[in-house]
């Protein structure tokens, strides 16, 4: 069975001249027959039951947000003004404290807050979930080894990529989640238009969030949360955050790939990378490949002194190497 991308097929379909039934799936057919689509990954059932889950805490928490900005906006008028980063106790006891010796606003402010604490209460039992089948996902407890990447993202990343063999590089994940830059060109015309923002918005939010986590709460270094302080001072934070999180997207596939823990050593660089008998850099720059070139250059050096002093015992002898 083949999926074909909806979007391509659509614009494909867009150029016929009669929109009809029979004409739609006559031009399919001629996309099939000629090769001219684009198949897409199926994901599982499991997968879309992770999804679901996923998109449940999302919606949790979004509404948690909605319902905090509403406490603070209905205390505002009366110049009322809660703390900004407060826990959830700190938050309800401020805005209790706030409107106690008024029974209307009182009775408002009470069942927003009771409602935040329900909700803080489900999001709290998913969140133990998670973390439980983080445990026991294989995959998950792999990838959760990255500093600053929690149950949720890394059950996220999972659910969005499922299979990352089906990438040809791991550097392609990043376009994937619509992490790289896209442009409009056009003759004298080029305009930077932001990244792309395809592909799976949860994943790509959470790993945005991790690479400003990297900074704010990860103490530790290492290449990423060095790389980030490096770009902040060139590029900004935001497009330093845009940068570490499509590394730690290719980082992510690199471990699912190859079925390693995170290890900051092999992830700060070329130079400590771990190489493969596959991989380019192993062929480029193993040992026996740098003596064979030595030893190559070695040997024209020496053809090169014979042809000089052939030339200064006879003149009518030409260089070999084009003199």
């Amino acid at each position: 069975m083949i999926c074909m991308d909806a979007r391509r097929a659509a614009d494909a379909i867009k150029s016929c001249r009669i929109k009809s039934d029979k004409g739609d799936a006559c031009a399919l057919a001629e996309m099939l027959r000629t090769g001219w689509f684009t198949s897409v990954h199926v994901k599982s059932a499991g997968t879309h039951q992770l999804k679901a889950l996923l998109g449940a805490r999302d919606q949790l928490v979004k509404v948690k947000r909605s319902l905090g900005n509403q406490v603070r906006g209905l205390l505002r008028p009366f110049g009322i003004r809660l703390p900004s980063r407060a826990g959830m106790k700190k938050f309800m006891t401020a805005a209790y404290h706030s409107t106690r010796d008024d029974p209307v606003m009182g009775a408002s402010i009470e069942a927003l807050l009771e409602a935040r604490a329900s909700i803080e209460a489900q999001l709290a039992k998913l969140d133990g979930g998670f973390k439980e089948l983080s445990r026991r996902n294989e995959v998950a407890w792999r990838l959760i080894s990255v500093p600053g990447v929690g149950p949720a993202a890394t059950l996220a990343f999972i659910a969005a990529i499922e299979n990352v063999e089906r990438f040809k590089r791991t550097r392609e994940i990043g376009a994937y989640l619509g992490l790289t830059e896209n442009r409009y060109q056009s003759a004298n015309t080029d305009v930077g238009m932001g990244i792309s923002k395809q592909g799976d918005a949860m994943a790509r939010h959470d790993l945005y969030e991790a690479a400003n986590v990297l900074l704010t709460t990860v103490k530790r270094r290492f290449a990423l949360r060095n790389l980030r302080l490096k770009l902040i001072e060139t590029i900004g934070p935001k497009r330093a955050s845009v940068t570490v999180a499509r590394k730690l997207a290719v980082l992510r596939g690199r471990m699912l790939n190859y079925g390693a823990h995170f290890d900051a050593a092999v992830a700060a660089g070329p130079k400590k990378r771990l190489a493969r008998k596959g991989d380019s850099e192993f062929k480029r720059f193993r040992p026996s490949a740098m003596k064979r070139v030595r030893t190559e250059r070695s040997e024209r050096a020496t053809r090169w002194l014979q042809i000089q002093n052939l030339r200064s015992q006879r003149p009518h002898v030409k260089n070999q190497f084009g003199g």
